[in-house]
């Protein structure tokens, strides 16, 4: 919510500044306020009809568009405008986008990293649901322990 918040603020000031007209800026209001209930309904209809391979294609392809998406808008239409004006310093600019990617970075890590925990948890408890199941005890391995 807090990334949709953030966004229709930047795209209401866009259109604020815009100097097409009043049906322009309503036009592109509703374009993005239809955005997320449309997608949604195309992602429930795409994953009921498709099988699981043109699934799995789709999926990618979608992927592929969202990720080019965000690269376009982060290189040409956010950071190649701030560069381009000399009010600020280019070395401050150039170390706040360093470090910008590198905490993204790290928030990525940690997600594959607590998504991994969570896959091994869920595997070690499988594992220990079958040991319990096969031998009636859930203390049959010295892996683990009951208390």
């Amino acid at each position: 919510i807090i990334h949709k918040l953030c966004l229709a603020f930047a795209v209401g000031m866009k259109l604020f500044q815009d100097q097409r007209g009043m049906t322009h800026q309503l036009t592109g209001l509703l374009v993005f306020a239809l955005a997320a209930p449309i997608g949604v309904i195309l992602g429930i209809l795409i994953t009921k009809v498709l099988d699981s391979t043109a699934l799995d294609i789709t999926m990618f392809v979608i992927n592929a568009l969202a990720t080019g998406t965000f690269i376009y808008i982060t290189f040409l239409e956010i950071l190649g405008p701030e560069f381009q004006t000399r009010h600020i310093n280019q070395l401050y600019k150039t170390t706040a986008v360093v470090i910008g990617f590198a905490l993204m970075a790290l928030v990525f890590l940690e997600a594959v990293v607590s998504t991994q925990s969570t896959a091994l948890m869920a595997l070690v408890f499988l594992e220990a649901v079958v040991s319990t199941q096969s031998t009636g005890s859930c203390c049959s391995s010295q892996e683990y322990s009951c208390s």
